[in-house]
């Protein structure tokens, strides 16, 4: 089942998705895979929840945080960029 879907579906029943930990109770009573979609799922409302806001700020202001990616990582992340550029 897609994230749209899922979030769809607790939304129906009425679930609290205002916080991560939330999500995963809400994921957990409608029987999903609590750990593997947690985290997408909460993202994903984050940002539905802030796109206008977001959409508002001129790009030359905007700054992007990418979190550290592990060593083991790091050997995949470079063959990609060399696919993708």
């Amino acid at each position: 089942m897609s994230p749209e879907r899922i979030i769809a579906k607790l939304l129906a029943l009425g679930a609290d998705l205002s916080t991560r930990s939330a999500v995963r109770a809400a994921l957990s009573l409608i029987s999903e895979d609590e750990e593997e979609l947690t985290d997408q799922i909460y993202v994903e409302l984050k940002n539905k929840a802030y796109k206008d806001d977001f959409a508002k700020i001129p790009p030359e202001k905007r700054a992007v945080f990418i979190p550290p990616v592990p060593q083991e990582y790091k050997i995949l992340s470079c063959r990609i960029w060399q696919v993708w550029f």
